[in-house]
Parts: C-alpha cells; structure tokens; sequence
C-alpha cells in the first residue's frame, strides 16, 4: 500500500495512505459516489492456495468480488469498454 501511494497510485478506500481522501478528486460523480460508499480497503483476493505449514496438504479457497466492488467495476466496464 505503501509503495503503490509513494507511486501516486493510492488502493481506494485507504485511509492511512490517502487512498481515502483522493476520492473527493474523482471528477465523475457517479464513480465518486461509488468508491466513496465503500467502508475499506478496495482489496480482494479472489483465489488464494497455500500448502498447510502442519499436514502438507494443498488448501485452496477462493471468494467472489463483493457487490460494492463488482458495482465500481461493472460501472468502469460499461464507461470506457471499446
């Protein structure tokens, strides 16, 4: 998170690296309103694997994109796809 806001590349929604605050900035007031109703982090893993530390044994587990997000997404698709 860090990194990315030291690249003026700020995750949506974070309130410690001023992903937060550059939302007010958003010139579109659909989109604005979209990522300001967010209530964290604009993070998600969709699909994560790891071996168990204890048995070995392969773990996967995977998670759909939550509404909100899949909401700012759809939006951004329907926007600017060609």
């Amino acid at each position: 998170r860090v990194h990315l806001s030291e690249m003026n590349l700020p995750v949506v929604g974070d309130p410690v690296y001023g992903g937060q605050k550059k939302s007010n900035a958003i010139g579109d007031a659909r989109l604005r309103s979209l990522v300001q109703g967010l209530k964290r982090q604009a993070l998600h893993a969709r699909f994560l694997g790891f071996r168990h530390p204890v048995t070995g044994e392969w773990l996967e587990f995977t998670s759909p994109l939550p509404k909100d997000m899949a909401a700012i997404l759809e939006y951004l698709e329907r926007k600017y796809s060609a």
